[in-house]
C-alpha cells in the first residue's frame, strides 16, 4: 500500500513540475526505472488517479496526454482556492477564499502557471507589504483581463473595487460571467479596451501578459500607477527575466518579489 501512495503521489509530481506534457509512456519509463513497477500496475494507478479526478487525458493532435485534473478545486496560493462551477463538495480554512470559475473558451479555469504566479504575487502584497492598507478605498486596474481571475482576486483580497480590461471580447464576456458568479459585479468592471484609454491611476495594475507586451507597456503602468503602488507581472519566462528587470529598474520601479515555477517567472514591483 505504502508503495502505491508513494508511485501515485511521484505521478502527479512528475506531471506538476514537467515543463512538457507527460504521455503514458513517458510515466511509465520514469516510474518503472525508480520502482521497478511493472507498466500494467503503474497504467492501473493511473486509471485510478484519473477515475477519482486528480488526473485527466488530454487529446492534442492526436497524441493523448495525461494532466493535472482541473474538475476540481485547487489551491493556488496559501489563502486562494480555484472551484469550477458547478463542484459543491471542498475543504477550506477559515482564511480561505474561493474563487468559483467556469470552463471557458478565452484561458481555461486559471491554473496555469503564469495564473498562479500572479495570484501569488497578489498575495504577497497584501501580507507583506502596506499596498492593502485602507485597502477597501482603492482599486486596481488588470490589463488583459481573460478569465477576471486576478481581478476577482485581488478584490476577494479585499481592495474596493476593480478594472478589468482586454481586446477580446469573449474574455470580456467570460470575465463578467465569472464576476457575476462570484457575486462582484457592482466592485469590478469590465471594458473592452487597452490600457491608453484610462487617464486615471490605480493603486495595484495586475498584467498576467506575454513579455514583448510586458515590455511595450512599462511606461504606460508607471503612467496609471498611484504613488507607492505596486504592479504585478506573470507571463515571463525565466531567459525574459533580466530584460524585464533592467526595463523597469530604468523606469523607476523596485523588484519587491520574483517566484519561477516551472518555466515561468511572477514579478512584483513597488513604484
Amino acid at each position: 500500500m505504502t508503495d502505491t501512495v508513494e508511485i501515485e503521489k511521484q505521478i502527479i509530481e512528475i506531471i506538476e513540475n514537467s515543463i512538457n506534457k507527460r504521455t503514458q509512456h513517458d510515466l511509465e519509463s520514469v516510474i518503472a526505472a525508480q520502482y521497478q513497477a511493472t507498466p500494467k500496475k503503474i497504467r492501473a494507478l493511473i486509471k485510478g488517479l484519473v477515475s477519482t479526478g486528480k488526473l485527466s487525458y488530454t487529446n492534442i493532435h492526436g497524441r493523448t496526454f495525461i494532466e493535472i485534473s482541473y474538475s476540481r478545486p485547487v489551491r493556488v496560493t496559501d489563502h486562494i482556492i480555484l472551484k469550477p462551477t458547478g463542484v459543491k463538495d471542498m475543504r477550506q480554512g477559515v482564511n480561505d477564499i474561493v474563487i468559483e470559475l467556469m470552463f471557458g473558451d478565452a484561458f481555461g479555469t486559471g491554473h496555469h502557471p503564469t495564473t498562479r504566479l500572479a495570484l501569488q504575487g497578489i498575495e504577497y502584497l497584501k501580507e507583506k507589504t502596506t499596498v492593502f492598507n485602507n485597502s477597501s478605498e482603492k482599486c486596481a486596474l488588470d490589463i488583459g483581463t481573460g478569465s477576471g481571475v486576478l481581478a476577482i482576486g485581488v478584490v476577494k483580497l479585499g481592495f474596493g473595487t476593480a478594472v478589468g480590461i482586454d481586446i477580446d471580447p469573449c474574455a470580456c464576456h467570460e470575465a463578467k460571467e465569472n464576476i457575476r458568479i462570484n457575486s462582484l459585479a457592482d466592485k469590478i468592471t469590465v471594458f473592452n479596451d487597452s490600457p491608453e484609454s484610462f487617464d486615471c491611476q490605480f493603486d495595484v495594475v495586475l498584467a498576467n501578459l506575454r513579455f514583448p507586451t510586458i515590455i511595450s507597456l512599462c511606461r504606460q503602468l508607471s503612467d496609471c500607477m498611484a504613488s507607492n503602488g505596486a504592479i504585478v507581472v506573470s507571463g515571463i519566462k525565466e531567459e525574459e527575466v533580466n530584460n524585464v528587470l533592467k526595463v523597469y529598474g530604468a523606469a523607476g520601479f523596485d523588484l519587491e518579489w520574483m517566484r519561477i515555477e516551472k518555466e515561468w517567472t511572477g514579478l512584483v514591483f513597488m513604484k
